[in-house]
């Protein structure tokens, strides 16, 4: 009866002992993973700044590019224009529209980017 009594603790020691180092071995797995993402993250992060700096200069562009349109129309209205000044409006025009789509695209995949993003560091946390 007394080997049944020492060998029990002994046996819960070492369980705990087991038990103990798988916890440790996942905190460690939970750890590394964390770091892979973070640096993910960062990454991620770098590559989105070009593209709204890009975004940025574009929508500055279609902003100059619809004022110098306007212009032209205006000046269009008040003066009979020459086909010169016809195709410039319609190039204007044309490039206002392309502009638009190109924006709205990179207005898009940021959006993605960033939902990405976050559903990726929710992930991690949880």
């Amino acid at each position: 009866d007394d080997r049944f009594v020492l060998d029990d603790p002994r046996k819960k020691i070492k369980d705990l002992e087991f038990t103990l180092e798988a916890k440790q071995k996942e905190l460690r797995a939970k750890r590394e993973s964390e770091q892979a993402l973070n640096r993910s993250l960062k990454e991620a992060l770098q590559l989105l700044r070009p593209l709204q700096m890009h975004l940025q200069e574009a929508e500055a562009e279609k902003k100059k590019l619809s004022m110098e349109l306007e212009a032209m129309r205006q000046q269009r209205t008040n003066t009979s224009a020459g086909s010169g000044d016809v195709d410039h409006v319609n190039d204007l025009e044309y490039a206002v529209t392309q502009l638009e789509k190109e924006n709205s695209q990179l207005h898009d995949a940021l959006e993605d980017m960033s939902q990405s993003l976050n559903a990726t560091s929710h992930a991690s946390v949880t």
